[in-house]
């Protein structure tokens, strides 16, 4: 076996160890997880208010138009 292929076979195994890896962490979290799922859906989206404007009319309302800097 020459040097190219068993870096080809050391980048595999590597790459294969750390897919591995990730499911294992991956399914351990999921089992560790005790939210109900509407706790875990509200923790992803956060708390949306009912009026999609809500927050650029608080952006707008610090903003003035006098006329002047400062």
């Amino acid at each position: 076996m020459n040097v190219f292929a068993v870096i080809l076979w050391v980048l595999f195994s590597v790459g294969a160890l750390t897919g591995v890896a990730l499911v294992f962490f991956a399914v351990v979290h999921r089992i560790r997880d005790k939210r109900t799922p509407e706790e875990r859906w509200a923790d992803e989206h956060g708390d949306e208010h009912e009026n999609p404007y809500a927050t650029g009319a608080r952006f707008v309302t610090g903003i003035t138009f006098t006329g002047r800097p400062g």
